[in-house]
Order: structure tokens, then C-alpha cells, then sequence
């Protein structure tokens, strides 16, 4: 990755200044932001983003200021920008400025550019993916072909593509942005240039979203109005390489998995993962109990024989705790470490810290029959002094299993956790998803809060943990979850439905 020295400035003015980094996020699907648009947006002290970055990308960056210019009048938003770009950087603060798609094609970067210069904003710009290459990807499209489709032209739709002939692109393939409101007159135009009548067209909207859209037809179909084209953002390949290899396509055939956690990992080998939190973690109402842990464990004055963690934001909160009053992962030094699952293990290991004891089932039930099958392995000890920091809203029945055995437990709120709020809070349409995960009880009190009591017909269910399965009986009508483990055979099943 560049480093800051890699900025380009106007002036010498550049260290006095804020800087911009222009990211390209992508087409839609979140993940399709390159690793480093990602680390640069999540540093950034502001974000500045346009109408067609994806909510949960907005949602999962963290504190920053905000700046969207969803409602800046076309005409007005060049002006707006210079606004923003000039009181920011004045403040000093690294700024983001999130563009749909590629920031280099059909994103009116010149202006941009000639503001910042203009401005004496040091900047760098972060490539991305652009929307005709994700709908190749996401329908099975391949732009190139080896014998027939060498050559490839990108255009827009929102003015006539040529006066005359000489005008248009020449190219095998064809790739028309924003031309859904004009795709009859394009399709005239098409054919007025010599395209034939049954040139295959095809277009994707919402690309790579979860109410994704294909319409496979021609030329002269949607030139005489007998197709109309999808509404919303919409992508239409024209030539050689609107010929699907598949239909449907691989993206119609995966399972997509609606996660309402933190974690997204487990659930990435069995299907397209939507992330859309229903859980965000906060600071406790009063933090002054796990301050007064974190100072004794920093300086070494704490007697704890183990900390059980039943979640990574456990972790999470402790760890820094702990690092603002001085210590570091060798503040737990013959301390043993409990995780109740691969999860927050993997969460330890990122602070450098392993886990002695992982509970297999990602439950707190089986986190104290592991932990107390250790401790009674271990060297005589009355009683085992064990730190427990949670959430605000888990139960006690983890504490209370372990003060039964004879260990004393000091059990401390570490975080609180609450429904996202408004501004940072998306909502899908569930008829596109096959698979609800659930990693802890709020997590489904949240989803009928935000979806109400009904389940999506026919959707999987999974939850992490008994308590969470409970919660999920309870709230959606009695619905059985099943462990991530059964998610395994429904790539298969959805593969057979929609190619039947």
C-alpha cells in the first residue's frame, strides 16, 4: 500500500493540511471494496459518500463524521464539495470520500480533482471495482471471448450514444451505464448504427445485491417495446459478451445468508454472506468495574486463576481496558484463558494471547463443563478465583454454574449492547435470503424488532448457542435453528431448485 509520503499535493502546503483519499466502493455488495479502500475508509476521521454506497459498508466503518450527498442537487454538488473539503481539511482530519463503483470511470473525477488541486488538499485515489465487470461476474458474462469478442466499449445512457455512425463505439461488446430510463431509445440508436436486430442484450440490476435482477433479451426487443428493462441502478451488456455461459448463473445458485452478528467468517464457506448487524456494542453505563479490573490486571495485582470470555466483544472490551491503563498481553501471564468458541479464540490470538481452554459448541453451558473439567485437572487450588466479564444483557446461569463447583467469580459488564440506531441500521428484503444467522439472543430480539415475529418462508435458521436457539423458538413461532454445521447441504438444495 502507498504510504502517506505517496500523497500528491499541489502545494508544500501538504503536511499543514487535511488529506483525501477517493475510494471506489464498489458496485454494490459491500465486499467488493478493495482491502485497501477498506483500511483507508475505516481510519478516516470523515467520510464524504455518494447515494450508491451500499448502507452496510457505511455501517460497519465505526465512529467518523458523516457527509452524504444523497440530497445535493446535481448542479450544486461540485459547490457542496468544496465546502466540505475546505473545512475539513482546514481542521486537519484524514478524509474518505466514497464513490460508487470505479472513482476514474463515469464519476466526474476531473472536477473533483481540479478541487482538490485547487484546494491544496494532499490526495491518493484507490481504485475499485466497477459495475460492468462485477454484472460479468455475477451473471456469467465474460466481456472477452477468445474467437469472437476482442474489443470492449464502455459508454453511458443518459444522453444519445452517437449522431451517426462514425459516433459510436466499435467494439464486439458493449457496456451501457445508467441507461435504464432510456434503454428503448439506446436500443433505436443501436439499431440505427448498424447493430443487428438480434444482437443479444443483457441487463443487471442492483448488481451483486441481494435482490440482484437479470433480463436476458435483444436489440430489437427492447427497441420496439416489448421488454422494458429493469428499474433502479442497472447494467446493460450489449454483443458478444451478453451471451451467459450459465443460466442461471452461480449467483443464483448460492445460498445468500442474512448474518446479524459481528462475525462473518464461519458462515463465508457455505454461501454469499449479507451483513447487516442487528447488535452494535458500547461502552457499559458504568464503566468504573471493568476500570477497576483493568488497573489491577495491568499492574499485575490482579489473583485471577482464569478469565472466561463468552463472547469476542468480551475480549475486545477487556483487551482495551486493560491497554489504556498500561498493560499488554503480558499482563495475563498464569492467567488461564477460556473461550467459548473458535470465534473468540481467534479473537485472543489477534491480541497475541491463546486460549488454555475453547469451549467446541459455542455455548456458555459448555464453556464451564470444559473450564471446570480444567480446573479440576489443575494444581490444588480453594477456591479457583475466576473473571467473567459479559455483556449487560447475559444471564447469570454461566456464574452461577461455576460459584456451584466452588469457584469464586467476579463477574463484571464489559460492554453494553444495543439495536443499531437509525442512520446505521439496514434493512433487507428477506424473500432473497435462504439462511438467518443469529450469534446471541439480542441478535434475534433486535431481527423482530426491525422484521417483526415472522420468519422468512422457508429460510434456514441458525443460532450460536442453546440460549440463542432458545430465543429463537421463543420469539419466531417455535422454529427449530440448527447449528452452523447444517448449513452445509444448502448450496446443493438451492442449486436443485432454481435450475429445476
Amino acid at each position: 500500500m502507498p504510504s502517506d509520503s505517496t500523497y500528491r499535493a499541489a502545494t508544500g502546503r501538504g503536511a499543514e493540511r487535511g488529506t483525501v483519499t477517493i475510494i471506489g466502493a464498489g458496485p454494490g455488495d459491500p465486499g467488493l471494496i478493495t482491502v485497501h479502500g477498506w483500511e483507508a475508509a475505516r481510519r478516516a476521521a470523515a467520510v464524504i459518500h455518494d447515494d450508491l454506497v451500499d448502507r452496510r459498508l457505511l455501517a460497519n466503518l465505526g465512529p467518523s463524521e458523516r457527509y452524504s450527498l444523497r440530497d445535493t442537487e446535481p448542479g450544486k454538488r461540485l459547490a457542496r464539495l468544496r465546502e466540505l473539503y475546505a473545512a475539513l481539511a482546514d481542521r486537519g482530519l484524514s478524509v474518505a470520500r466514497l464513490k460508487g463503483g470505479d472513482p476514474m470511470l463515469f464519476a466526474r473525477i476531473t472536477e473533483e480533482l481540479a478541487l482538490l488541486r485547487d484546494l491544496a488538499i494532499p490526495y491518493r485515489i484507490v481504485p475499485g471495482v466497477t459495475a460492468a465487470t462485477a454484472a460479468a461476474a455475477y451473471a456469467e458474462l465474460p466481456l472477452t471471448r477468445r474467437a469472437s469478442g476482442r474489443t470492449i466499449a464502455f459508454a453511458t445512457g443518459h444522453a444519445p450514444l452517437a449522431s451517426g455512425a462514425s459516433g459510436l463505439p466499435v467494439a464486439d461488446t458493449l457496456c451501457l451505464y445508467m441507461g435504464g430510463g432510456r434503454s428503448r431509445d439506446l436500443c433505436n440508436e443501436l439499431l440505427a448504427t448498424g447493430w443487428p436486430p438480434d444482437t443479444p442484450l443483457t441487463a443487471v440490476a442492483q448488481v451483486s445485491l441481494p435482490d440482484q435482477r437479470l433480463l436476458h433479451t435483444t436489440v430489437a426487443e427492447v427497441a420496439g417495446g416489448n421488454t422494458t428493462l429493469p428499474t433502479g441502478p442497472v447494467l446493460a451488456v450489449v454483443g458478444v459478451g451478453a451471451e451467459p455461459l450459465a443460466s442461471p448463473p452461480w449467483s443464483a445458485r448460492v445460498p445468500r445468508i442474512l448474518v446479524t452478528g459481528r462475525s462473518v467468517e464461519p458462515y463465508l464457506p457455505y454461501g454469499e454472506v449479507v451483513h447487516t448487524p442487528l447488535v452494535e456494542t458500547l461502552p457499559p453505563d458504568d464503566p468504573q468495574p471493568l476500570v477497576d479490573r483493568a488497573v489491577r490486571i495491568a499492574a499485575g495485582a490482579a489473583d485471577y486463576d482464569w478469565v472466561a470470555f463468552t463472547s469476542a466483544a468480551a475480549v475486545e472490551a477487556l483487551l482495551m481496558a486493560v491497554r489504556q491503563h498500561g498493560g499488554d498481553g503480558r499482563s495475563f501471564a498464569g492467567v488461564g484463558l477460556a473461550a467459548v468458541g473458535p470465534l473468540t479464540a481467534s479473537s485472543l490470538r489477534a491480541h497475541g494471547l491463546s486460549a488454555d481452554v475453547v469451549a467446541p459448541n459455542e455455548s456458555a453451558a459448555d464453556l464451564g463443563r470444559v473450564l471446570l473439567d480444567a480446573i479440576g485437572r489443575g494444581a490444588n487450588h480453594s477456591p479457583p478465583r475466576v473473571l467473567h466479564p459479559h455483556s449487560d444483557l447475559a444471564a447469570d446461569s454461566f456464574a452461577k454454574m461455576l460459584s456451584a463447583a466452588g469457584c469464586e467469580v467476579d463477574a463484571v459488564v464489559a460492554y453494553h449492547t444495543r439495536l443499531p440506531p437509525p442512520e446505521r441500521l439496514v434493512r433487507v428484503e428477506l424473500a432473497s435470503i435462504d439462511a438467518v444467522a443469529f450469534a446471541s439472543p439480542s441478535a434475534v430480539r433486535n431481527f423482530v424488532a426491525v422484521y417483526g415475529s415472522r420468519a422468512p418462508r422457508a429460510a434456514v435458521l441458525v443460532a450460536k448457542g442453546e440460549r440463542t436457539a432458545a430465543a429463537v423458538a421463543e420469539l419466531l413461532g417455535g422454529i427449530r435453528a440448527v447449528a452452523i454445521e447444517e448449513l452445509a447441504g444448502l448450496s446443493a438444495n438451492k442449486a436443485a431448485a432454481v435450475t429445476r
